[in-house]
């Protein structure tokens, strides 16, 4: 059986037999199909499958390729036809100094040209791209955002280590007349197919950055990335990928394998991040959950989304007994001279109640005046914020001292990016103080409590339960 690997997709070829060893590798058992209505009228067996079955063989990602080594050994060869770059500029040219694990990893990715970067928030990974970008300069390249917030902060730190003018594809501009875009994934779906300027410029890019690739195993990201017929370098970027298997393989298949890695603490121990401590508060505020969601079924089409709803709006966001003691704690390291807090909240409306309890401004998606704010808070003006996920990832702002984690939730990446906003190594700053607080009226908060206490155990932060 013979793989032929091209840029965007590799071709498996061999019996009837041979292509079915394959399919069985990659194909996996979907844990929420239940949930849907496909499933649900029997018109899809719940699993996904990572390849296409065509006539001349089967189509499936060109990252693959180690994975399909590990499983299937000898059985399978591979003729690798994806082109390689010969890199021209000299990476360390950029307006900041590289610390060595930066320097490693960015010769990592001019080496290998294909995979993902794994450096924790507040690691520098936009001045790794910027070297990237710099030792690829004889190529058109693009740097790839999955939020308009970023466009103009990673613009502005490119032009600003490249020394050189970056472009802009998003938030309506389309300036491609450079060696460098920064791109929005929304832009880049829905004009890659109908708009000729973009179609021709992205047949010109060789090299692609991805930032934030933990967002890559979505069919967006596969198809953009796709398009680039003639990239031949593509870089992932992140602090940390996805537990689940089908959604890590995905992205692996789309850019490749883990390249470069180090852990937070190992950066701690170096002097660059600062390491957290984390105090997780224990309490009661039941508000009778167990009576609010006991007339569910929990056999229909959505019933578990309609569980969360129910429980996250009570049990959190208008919980009065836990934003009062959420309220407690911050007043209490306000009471201790403690500036630069972070509240950080996953809905609008949970935001608002806790910034007019703590009479503090709350920071949103669509909130007005943010960069004043933002200065305000830096220089101590301002003692607290209270913020949306609109900081979770990519958003540098300094002087922050202690994030008080007011959302709860279970997702692994969101934590640690918005612990990661709290790492800045600032002057006579050594350390950074994360408040939670473990819910436990039902199994399904408890649940998500157990599993951020086991994400800051297995991140090696310093816990201590109050």
């Amino acid at each position: 059986m013979q793989a032929i690997i091209r840029n965007v997709y590799m071709v498996i070829k061999g019996t009837e037999e041979e292509k079915q060893k394959v399919k069985d590798v990659l194909t996996f058992e979907d844990n929420s199909a239940q949930y849907t209505h496909l499933y649900q009228r029997s018109k899809w067996d719940g699993k996904v499958r990572l390849y296409r079955d065509k006539d001349f063989g089967l189509v499936t990602l060109p990252g693959f390729k180690d994975y399909l080594m590990e499983k299937l050994g000898d059985k399978i060869s591979f003729e690798d036809n994806r082109e390689r770059l010969i890199p021209k500029g000299d990476y360390w040219n950029i307006s900041v100094k590289l610390r060595d694990y930066q320097e490693e990893a960015v010769l990592q990715a001019l080496k290998i040209q294909r995979g993902v970067i794994l450096i924790p928030t507040a690691g520098g990974k936009t001045y790794i791209a910027a070297a990237i970008l710099k030792g690829f300069l004889n190529c058109k390249c693009v740097y790839i955002v999955h939020r308009v917030v970023l466009l103009r902060q990673v613009k502005a730190v490119l032009e600003s280590s490249l020394k050189e003018s970056v472009g802009i594809l998003g938030s309506g501009e389309m300036d491609l007349n450079h060696r460098v875009i920064v791109a929005m994934i929304g832009t880049l779906y829905s004009k890659s197919k109908t708009n000729k300027a973009v179609i021709d410029w992205m047949n010109s890019v060789s090299v692609g950055i991805v930032d934030e690739v933990q967002h890559g195993s979505a069919k967006t990201y596969v198809s953009v990335l796709n398009r680039f017929q003639n990239m031949m370098s593509k870089i992932g970027l992140t602090g940390t990928l996805p537990d689940d298997e089908v959604v890590a393989l995905r992205i692996r298949g789309v850019i490749g394998e883990v390249i470069y890695k180090i852990e937070t603490k190992e950066l701690s121990e170096d002097g660059f991040v600062v390491m957290p401590k984390v105090t997780m508060v224990t309490g009661e505020w039941d508000v009778g959950l167990k009576a609010m969601i006991k007339g569910i079924n929990w056999y229909k089409f959505g019933a578990e989304r309609e569980a969360w709803n129910i429980v996250r709006r009570y049990g959190i966001v208008t919980n009065v007994m836990r934003n009062q003691k959420i309220v407690n704690v911050v007043k209490s390291y306000i009471d201790k001279g403690v500036r630069g807090i972070f509240v950080i909240v996953d809905m609008i409306e949970h935001g608002e109640i806790l910034s007019q309890m703590l009479n503090v401004p709350f920071i949103y998606g669509g909130a007005k005046d943010r960069l004043d704010l933002f200065d305000d808070f830096k220089i101590g003006k301002i003692p607290v914020l209270v913020t949306s996920p609109v900081l979770e990832e990519g958003i540098d702002v300094t002087g922050i001292k202690m994030i008080v984690l007011a959302a709860g939730g279970k997702s692994k990446i969101k934590l640690l990016q918005r612990i990661g906003r709290g790492m800045r190594k600032q002057r006579n700053k050594f350390d950074c103080d994360i408040v939670d607080f473990y819910d436990q009226e039902i199994n399904l908060l408890e649940k998500h409590s157990k599993r951020r206490l086991k994400t800051y155990e297995e991140e090696g932060y310093i816990i201590e339960r109050i």
